[in-house]
């Protein structure tokens, strides 16, 4: 990862838009062409009619979520996580300047109030919160109040 080639900063994290130079929309060739190296892991599925495929970037702490358009893969969501790889995890920052291992305070404060998702009871402890910004088209969960995880992907409305 570290070699990747790139114009930009490899770990800067876009809300909306992607990581580095991977951006929302591209195809598994490409991302895979940024990153240097085929996926550590792969898995397909189907739901509601729509396909989807995850490819795990486990070196780089990254997975990619595509979903099957016509005949083409298409990129739209990109997930970072501070495991496995734990120090890469301090590389990896928003342009807001939110890093993995942030307290969650530091997202609230930037981001505002959040939508939290389903997957969590509103009533649930900061230590594990699953906040999500529609409007950004990014995402924050924790443990022990500290983000260990910031999914990207397209906003719901133009901010």
């Amino acid at each position: 990862m570290a070699n990747r080639p790139g114009k930009g900063n490899p770990w800067l994290i876009s809300p909306g838009e992607g990581v580095g130079d991977i951006r929302l929309g591209m195809s598994p060739q490409e991302v895979n062409k940024i990153l240097d190296t085929e996926p550590t892991s792969i898995k397909e599925f189907e739901l509601d009619q729509r396909f989807f495929k995850i490819e795990g970037f486990e070196h780089a702490n990254l997975e990619m979520y595509y979903e099957k358009i016509g005949d083409s893969w298409v990129l739209n969501m990109i997930n970072v996580y501070a495991f496995p790889v734990m120090f890469l995890s301090k590389f990896y920052i928003t342009k807001e300047g939110i890093c993995l291992g942030d307290h969650i305070e530091r997202a609230l404060n930037t981001f505002g109030m959040p939508n939290i998702s389903n997957d969590y009871p509103d009533a649930s402890t900061i230590a594990e919160v699953y906040a999500r910004y529609d409007n950004y088209g990014i995402a924050f969960s924790t443990d022990d109040a500290l983000i260990v995880h910031i999914g990207i992907y397209r906003p719901s409305v133009c901010i």
